[in-house]
């Protein structure tokens, strides 16, 4: 095989399981929130929601899910010395990302 016939397979299964994977997650998160919509205590999924768990508008935070949607944002817990500065370092990009979603949702 060439090199080029090998990448090209590659990608390929590459697509396949990020299509797999991203359904799969869709599965989970619509099953726990049909759970919590039918009152099962303390379903938690993660999820990017708007939130005050960092100076950021939204994150991605463990959920607890209920009849009333989103009941309630946990937070991120404790995160070690190497967490936090990794979170820091992060946080430029996340808040980029970010104004790139809400100003795609505002435009749609």
């Amino acid at each position: 095989m060439l090199y080029n016939e090998v990448l090209s397979s590659q990608v390929i299964d590459f697509e396949t399981a990020h299509v797999f994977l991203s359904s799969y997650a869709g599965a989970i998160l619509a099953n726990a929130c049909l759970k919590g919509l039918n009152g099962v205590p303390d379903v938690v999924e993660c999820s990017f929601v708007q939130s005050n768990v960092t100076e950021l508008p939204f994150f991605a935070s463990k959920v607890r899910l209920g009849k009333n949607e989103e009941e309630k944002v946990l937070g991120l817990g404790p995160l070690t010395n190497y967490e936090k500065k990794g979170l820091e370092t992060l946080k430029p990009e996340l808040l980029s990302f970010t104004k790139k979603g809400i100003k795609f949702a505002n435009a749609s």
